[in-house]
């Protein structure tokens, strides 16, 4: 439950075992590690703002919030920029089950993120704008039902890909890649094709990336 920043050196990466080697890789002392009681990290493009999953009490319960930060220099504390879902809107079964597994960012100012409802960690999704300090509920691309996980967006912020699963008895979960300027247009989506068993585990965590397109 710690993240680690540390210089993009393979070679050095390789020789790493414990979690005093990665401290040593970066004299950087206000993010190494950053913030702690942590999980999950996302860099904006800029490279100075970053978000992460802050492990905390949540009301009365311990759980999770997402916390938007901007680094400054090596000799101060990142400073607090959002905080994830706080006031800004409702998530539903937030209140009794606050957690996230992760989320979604296009480097800028959208974060995706979905309710913990189902099966560790399937639910409805959201799009927070951060510039905005506005959500959009329950964006649900597949005929408008629950339920979602691990939604990516693209590197150039044009795409999204996620998991769904149909929110009833023995479903079983689909990878769909969807471009982004479309969703809430009622526009119909198919999924990937994928061996029937790819997703032969309810609870299946499958984290799915995207990578730049080669020209």
């Amino acid at each position: 439950r710690r993240n680690y920043v540390v210089p993009y050196d393979l070679e050095t990466l390789q020789a790493v075992r414990n979690n005093n080697d990665l401290i040593a890789m970066n004299d950087c002392k206000s993010i190494v590690p950053v913030p702690t009681n942590t999980k999950f990290f996302r860099f904006a493009n800029d490279g100075e703002r970053f978000l992460t999953i802050q492990i905390g009490l949540t009301g009365n319960l311990r759980g999770d919030n997402i916390q938007f930060l901007r680094f400054q220099n090596c000799d101060v504390p990142p400073t607090r920029i959002d905080e994830i879902p706080a006031s800004r809107f409702t998530i539903e079964g937030y209140t009794k089950n606050p957690k996230f597994e992760n989320f979604g960012f296009d480097g800028e100012s959208l974060i995706a993120l979905v309710s913990f409802t189902r099966n560790d960690g399937y639910g409805h999704l959201y799009i927070y704008n951060s510039d905005l300090h506005r959500a959009d509920a329950k964006v649900n691309p597949i005929d408008g039902n629950c339920c979602y996980r691990d939604v990516r967006f693209s590197p150039d912020g044009r795409y999204i890909i996620l998991v769904y699963q149909p929110y009833e008895a023995d479903a079983k979960a689909s990878l769909y890649y969807i471009d982004y300027s479309t969703l809430s247009t009622g526009k119909t989506y198919e999924p990937l094709p994928l061996p029937i068993t790819f997703f032969e585990d309810p609870r299946t965590k499958p984290q799915p990336a995207l990578r730049p397109a080669q020209e």
